[in-house]
């Protein structure tokens, strides 16, 4: 994509970390996550964190909730989803739709898969996820594994890389992770819904659900979320199957909810995560 950075990482650069060091690492990263303060400190330190244990290009770390086909939280490194527009914008309209979470709705399995495990490569290049997601962010293969497992919602987190398969000692690595730091998330997840008084809901990087009262409609809500990526009606329109007209009807109603004037305002408030 053009404007995007890509850094990547040497296959032989990789082979010199000894596997022992990256254990270490692992364990590092377990025992710093047991001191975050909260989710989202936790997933930066997962972000960061996986990108030296399990050698990503790209880490994301995802909350969806399953049933209504909603991204919750939305937290990528080292290039952050808001800067990637179009993978964006089809990542919050069709979540259920990515590859992995076709396979994981299917095996309800939460244990580390590799891309290449949980679709054909025909299959894949067929996937709307191929041309806009995959191919647009330079990801040739990637693992995943599912941090919180529940009926409705799920907690994923992805290694990306650009040139090299995640091989056996990869897997195994986010395999002894998955479980610590799914136990980690649930703590500070009833933390922060216990606390008093209440931590104010950020809106997640690429998501405005976390509007306290959440006064926008769902077809609004997904407008929004592509719009605050930077991409333009006609774009939005043809993520969501809808006209431009109906784009520029949906804003206009969320401008008047939330008493704003321009674009420039609702990305702002946006950013702030606050509703007057």
């Amino acid at each position: 994509m053009s404007g995007m950075t890509v850094v990547r990482s040497s296959g032989t650069a990789r082979r010199r970390i000894p596997l022992s060091r990256r254990y270490a690492a692992a364990l590092d990263l377990v025992g710093d996550a047991t001191s975050a303060r909260s989710r989202r400190e936790l997933g930066d330190l997962v972000l960061s964190g996986m990108a030296q244990v399990v050698r990503g290009d790209e880490v994301s770390l995802v909350e969806v909730r399953l049933d209504r086909r909603r991204v919750l939280r939305s937290m990528a490194g080292p290039t952050a989803m808001r800067e990637l527009p179009q993978p964006a914008g089809l990542w919050l309209s069709r979540p259920i739709e990515h590859p992995y979470f076709v396979h994981y709705l299917r095996h309800r399995d939460p244990r580390v898969a590799r891309l290449s495990e949980v679709v054909t490569p025909v299959e894949l290049r067929r996937s709307v996820y191929y041309p806009l997601f995959f191919r647009a962010r330079d990801i040739a293969y990637a693992g995943y594994v599912t941090i919180v497992a529940e009926p409705r919602r799920s907690v994923v987190v992805a290694v990306n890389r650009h040139a090299t398969e995640l091989n056996d000692d990869d897997c195994d690595l986010l395999e002894r992770m998955r479980r610590p730091l799914g136990a980690v998330w649930r703590r500070l997840e009833e933390r922060e819904r216990t606390a008093w008084p209440p931590a104010p809901r950020p809106i997640g990087e690429c998501s405005v659900t976390g509007w306290p009262t959440d006064p926008l409609t769902a077809a609004e809500r997904r407008v929004v979320e592509l719009v605050v990526t930077g991409m333009a009606n006609r774009d939005v329109a043809a993520v969501l199957g809808i006209s431009t007209k109906a784009v520029e009807q949906h804003l206009t109603h969320v401008y008047r909810r939330l008493a704003l004037h321009s674009r420039t305002e609702l990305v702002a408030r946006w950013h702030t995560g606050v509703v007057d």
